[in-house]
């Protein structure tokens, strides 16, 4: 995910968060913590030469990427699931009704004994009902980045199936 982010800085997309991301009444991506990192392979492609990124290395395998990010918030259009996957070839689909709500309550973090899961489930539905949601299954083997960037941009200027 941190990968395809920083894939679409390069295409003049900025990064509102990294891993957790707000969503307020709006819908709107309120600006959090805009650092991602990225294994060494993926931030050669996109930076430069971890070699002269040591400063950057997390101790855990990746490096800390520090790029163009947006510090307003932000409409939220679409949604895209990520999932790896055997198959050969990139593949996007929508993903609509009780799978979308699920998809969504599946990937939302809320704290025990803090949020109640009725809410939590009213305030997504509410908020995310009109936002097209896209599960993009990509292969594991193999290098699609370009491929997946081009489609979520294809996506976003269309707003329909490529």
């Amino acid at each position: 995910k941190s990968t395809t982010a920083a894939a679409m800085t390069a295409r003049g997309y900025r990064i509102l968060c990294d891993d957790v991301i707000p969503i307020a009444a709006g819908p709107r991506v309120l600006p959090g913590i805009p650092l991602p990192k990225l294994l060494p392979d993926a931030y050669e492609r996109l930076i430069g030469d971890p070699e002269d990124a040591a400063h950057l290395f997390d101790g855990a395998g990746k490096y800390h990427a520090s790029l163009p990010a947006g510090t307003e918030a932000a409409a939220l259009k679409m949604i895209f699931l990520l999932e790896p996957s055997e198959e050969a070839a990139l593949r996007v689909e929508p993903v609509k009704g009780g799978a979308k709500i699920r998809a969504i309550l599946e990937n939302a973090i809320s704290l025990e004994g803090l949020d109640d899961p009725m809410l939590l489930f009213s305030r997504a539905s509410e908020r995310l009902a009109s936002i097209p949601l896209f599960r993009v299954i990509r292969p594991v083997s193999g290098n699609c980045l370009n491929e997946l960037v081009a489609a979520i941009i294809g996506l976003d200027k269309k707003g329909t199936m490529p």
